[in-house]
């Protein structure tokens, strides 16, 4: 009778413990976010001060596009970093 009520458990207790996101793959995700934000703050400073510089090649690539890239990474990054408590309600099911 044990592994019959842990068979049925199974699927509803590994729904509760998914919804909860991985702190290291947090911490990752946060510390990508840092990186790749501090590129692109420094392209856009860069930008203010002589707008030429987008024109500029880098490894074959312009600084526009590496704009572009940066502002992908970011905010892929950002939305796997999460902060805010959304969690099941099971009464909402």
């Amino acid at each position: 009778t044990l592994a019959r009520r842990c068979a049925r458990a199974h699927k509803p207790a590994s729904e509760y413990v998914s919804q909860f996101p991985s702190p290291m793959m947090s911490i990752a995700m946060k510390f990508v976010s840092f990186v790749v934000g501090s590129f692109a703050a420094l392209l856009i400073v860069l930008t203010f001060i002589d707008d030429s510089i987008l024109e500029v090649h880098l490894l074959g690539r312009t600084m526009l596009w590496y704009a572009a890239v940066f502002g992908v990474v970011l905010t892929i990054s950002r939305s796997l970093s999460s902060d805010e408590d959304a969690y099941m309600d099971p009464a909402k099911k």
